[in-house]
Order: C-alpha cells, then sequence, then structure tokens
C-alpha cells in the first residue's frame, strides 16, 4: 500500500478543518438567526401591545371602563315593562317641582334604525302648567332625566290669562305653560 505523502496528508487536514469550520459557523449563524427573529417577534408583539394601550388610554377606554360605561348605557334605556315606572318618575317631577301635568299621549314607536338592536321609542307627548320658577325647575328636571331622551318639541307660552288645566281650578296670573314631545330608549 502506498502511503501518502505528508503534503497531501496536511492539505487534507486544511480542507477538512475547513470543512468542520464551516459546518460550525454555518449551525451558529442559522441558530443566531433563529434568535434575531424571535427578539424580532417579541418586540412586534410588545409594539402591537404598547399602541393599543396608547389608543385606549387616549380614549380613556379600559377593560373596566368600558364596562362601565356599558352599564351606564344600558341603565340609561327604559326596561322593556319599565314604562310604568318611568311614567311614576315623571310624576315625581310634577309634584316636586309644584306643576300640574296632563299626559296627551304615550305610545311605543317602532324606529327602523334600532330594530337590529332591541330597542324602540317610547314616544310621550305632555303639556305642565305652573309659575315661571315650577316650570323652568320642572324643564331642568326633564332635560337631566338619568334616560336616553331626545326632545322633539319644547314650547313655552305665558298663560297667565287662560283657564288651567284642572277646571275646578281658578285663573292665576302669571301661570305659563309648556309643551313638551319627547322621545325615550327602551328596550323591546
Amino acid at each position: 500500500m502506498k502511503s501518502i505523502s505528508p503534503l497531501k496528508k496536511i492539505l487534507y487536514g486544511i480542507c477538512g478543518l475547513v470543512v468542520l469550520a464551516g459546518g460550525v459557523l454555518y449551525i451558529g449563524f442559522d441558530f443566531i438567526l433563529s434568535k434575531n427573529k424571535e427578539i424580532t417577534d417579541l418586540r412586534q408583539k410588545a409594539l402591537i401591545q404598547e399602541n393599543k394601550k396608547n389608543i385606549e388610554s387616549k380614549n380613556g377606554l379600559t377593560s373596566t371602563t368600558t364596562e362601565s360605561k356599558l352599564e351606564q348605557v344600558q341603565n340609561s334605556l327604559i326596561t322593556s315593562d319599565g314604562d310604568v315606572a318611568f311614567i311614576k318618575y315623571m310624576e315625581s317631577l310634577v309634584e316636586k317641582n309644584k306643576v300640574e301635568m296632563r299626559i296627551n299621549s304615550i305610545s311605543t314607536q317602532n324606529n327602523p334604525e334600532l330594530d337590529g338592536v332591541g330597542l324602540t321609542d317610547l314616544s310621550l307627548k305632555f303639556e305642565i302648567k305652573g309659575s315661571w320658577n315650577s316650570v323652568y325647575a320642572f324643564a331642568k328636571g326633564v332635560e337631566n332625566l338619568p334616560y336616553a331622551v331626545r326632545i322633539n318639541r319644547f314650547e313655552i307660552v305665558d298663560t297667565g290669562n287662560t283657564t288651567p288645566l284642572d277646571p275646578k281650578k281658578e285663573k292665576a296670573p302669571g301661570e305659563w305653560q309648556v309643551l313638551f314631545d319627547i322621545i325615550v330608549l327602551k328596550f323591546k
């Protein structure tokens, strides 16, 4: 058998070392590349989370505030069987402000915009009479009702020379009358 010359042994050794070094470098490079990709993905996820928090904080929204705002909205709607309670609430405003009230009509109206969300409109047309201070306080009470209310008509008239709503009462100078047409949102 022929023996390999020392020069060939050195060349084979150098070639073997180059291949071995190349393999080690390839494995190391692949490892570093995968770690860089993981770090980039984590940074991107962290930026997305930070952006969401910034948007929520700019809008004043967090999961707890969103839930409390949803609860506020739900509490501002009349329940499906809450018509009587709402009328009683309005009567308490009448008693508190010492005005007379006559309800002209109450009806539930289907609103096409609300069909898909389980809501409807409760329409209430009424008039009140009383002194300027009483009428003003009552109107302020209607404006600040704890319900989702839209006032379609608010007409105020000096009725000092007309008959009161209750025919048994005498005419009173300085009486004012307010005609209201309001719509309150309620659950179907």
